[in-house]
């Protein structure tokens, strides 16, 4: 049971929002007087009536036929299904119950049983009993670099550090190896959570 959580998917101006369609005369129209096109917000674009209908409209026809906002490439059904076929083409992995996970979107994170539970009892009112997760990947804590100070030599000198700094670098980019991840990432293996009742 795949599950939209992101609010991005859905457009919620939709309804308040006066609604100019690219090919409708509100959009942009041929002047006759500085012979051109003029979009809706009074830009002057010469003979590119494609830009000036595009500036000027604020929906578009996607290609399945639906309307969507002006910005995007595919309506929200085709994203959401989009969303679903690139969901679906990751491998599938059950979870060990100690990796963090995400929902689909990396929207939310979940590093334990408990907090999952706690987001479905959330959402219960949608019936949900069972939700589709991405494990996640580790993002290491970036080590030091030694081009950092690069840019601080003269142009007559050979760009080595002290040795002093450069064990230093080392001994801390040691220690940096060995610490825990400092965030976490969606990954590319989809899982699934249920709810037994």
């Amino acid at each position: 049971m795949f599950m939209t959580f992101s609010g991005h998917l859905k457009n919620k101006t939709m309804n308040t929002e006066k609604i100019i369609m690219y090919d409708s005369p509100e959009a942009a129209t041929y002047r006759t007087d500085i012979e051109g096109w003029v979009s809706s917000s009074g830009c002057f674009y010469g003979k590119q009536e494609e830009s000036a209908r595009y500036a000027g409209c604020t929906h578009l026809k996607c290609e399945c036929g639906n309307i969507m906002k002006r910005g995007w490439n595919k309506c929200d059904e085709c994203r959401n299904k989009a969303a679903i076929e690139r969901y679906d083409a990751f491998p599938f992995r059950e979870w060990d119950r100690k990796e963090p996970v995400c929902t689909w979107d990396g929207g939310r994170y979940f590093f334990n049983e408990d907090e999952i539970i706690s987001f479905m009892e959330d959402e219960e009112e949608y019936g949900r009993t069972e939700i589709d997760l991405l494990i996640c990947e580790p993002n290491p804590w970036r080590q030091i670099d030694y081009d950092y100070w690069s840019d601080g030599f003269a142009e007559n000198d050979d760009g080595e550090l002290p040795k002093e700094l450069e064990d230093k670098i080392k001994e801390i980019n040691r220690i940096i190896k060995k610490l825990p991840p400092q965030s976490w990432s969606p990954g590319k293996i989809r899982t699934k959570y249920k709810i037994e009742k």
